[in-house]
């Protein structure tokens, strides 16, 4: 299926960027940051001392397990001692809580000064639309935000009409993950350099399943958000027109394939059911990580995890 090239458009044209946002409200004075690990924060701090000893005092909150909570505190903890003058006050909750609890907290007018989100999702747009989210371009034109080291192009995932609501931290992407051992039960070999397509995949498929004893992939087709949009541009379509009254841009034809291939697997039990998918809870729990399957498309920056959890050798391929 080409999944160097499909990964190097998504880096390029179909990123979606995680960002620390600033809160709206009132005066403010917001720098920008950058910590050891190359990870970037806004500080949005009120002009009024509010903090221990005179120190002013922002809260910043993120979604994450306790690994990515020890990292970022090592980060905060390096921003503080170079800015003694300010005291960080951090919290993080799991994915599946983190909006609700920053919903919560709006409501009582208790959302913290910087947090996590992704600009464009549904749930980063109710803040957008109840003016709680501080637009940073004033601050960038001013110099507090240096945004020299930004390319162009990650400063734009930032922007929703024309302002900027955040800036990214970090860019990801999907990639295909495999099992090694459980290939070579199947007596297959692993395409180094990807699969050259979809019906390539499914061919391996059935052996697979048989050396697993259960599936043969996780059920990757069902994070549509992304792999709907590889597929998409598979046939040199996109999920949504960049302009005109279209408001998709994909054939018909492109999603009864595409869903058409889902069901297919489901059917014939390559896959695992729907309601199994959903109860995983991280890769600890996740089928390739309990030897349930041995293909699956994982954020790229979660290798390590998922690698670490399975205790044997597991692969990213292109």
């Amino acid at each position: 299926m080409r999944m160097k090239k499909i990964m190097a458009l998504f880096l390029t044209a179909a990123m979606a960027a995680g960002v620390l946002s600033g809160c709206g409200g009132g005066n403010s004075q917001t720098t920008d940051n950058t910590s050891a690990d190359g990870t970037s924060s806004v500080e949005t701090t009120s002009a009024v001392k509010n903090g221990k000893d005179g120190r002013t005092t922002i809260r910043f909150a993120w979604w994450g397990g306790q690994e990515r909570a020890d990292l970022t505190n090592e980060a905060v903890k390096l921003f503080m001692e170079k800015n003694p003058d300010i005291e960080v006050e951090t919290s993080f909750y799991p994915w599946d809580s983190y909006w609700e609890n920053l919903s919560v907290a709006s409501t009582a007018n208790n959302i913290p000064d910087v947090y996590q989100g992704y600009i464009g999702s549904g749930d980063f747009q109710q803040f957008m639309d109840g003016g709680i989210v501080e637009p940073l371009d004033s601050y960038a034109e001013s110099g507090l935000i240096d945004l020299s080291s930004i390319s162009e192009n990650l400063i734009a995932e930032g922007q929703v009409d024309g302002k900027l609501y955040g800036l990214p931290f970090g860019v990801n992407t999907r990639a295909m993950l495999v099992a090694p051992d459980i290939y070579e039960k199947a007596g297959l070999t692993i395409p180094e350099n990807g699969y050259e397509s979809w019906e390539a995949l499914e061919a391996d498929l059935p052996k697979l399943k048989e050396a697993t004893g259960k599936y043969a992939a996780a059920d990757f087709l069902m994070m549509e958000g992304d792999v709907f949009k590889y597929y998409c541009r598979q046939q040199g379509e996109s999920v949504y027109a960049p302009e005109g009254d279209s408001l998709i841009n994909f054939s018909k034809d492109t999603f009864n394939n595409f869903y058409g291939m889902k069901l297919k697997w489901a059917g014939e039990g390559l896959i695992p059911p729907y309601d199994v998918s959903q109860a995983e809870n991280g890769p600890e729990d996740s089928s390739i990580v309990k030897g349930e399957t041995a293909v699956n498309i994982i954020p790229a920056s979660q290798y390590a995890n998922f690698a670490n959890a399975a205790n044997k050798e597991l692969r990213m391929i292109l």
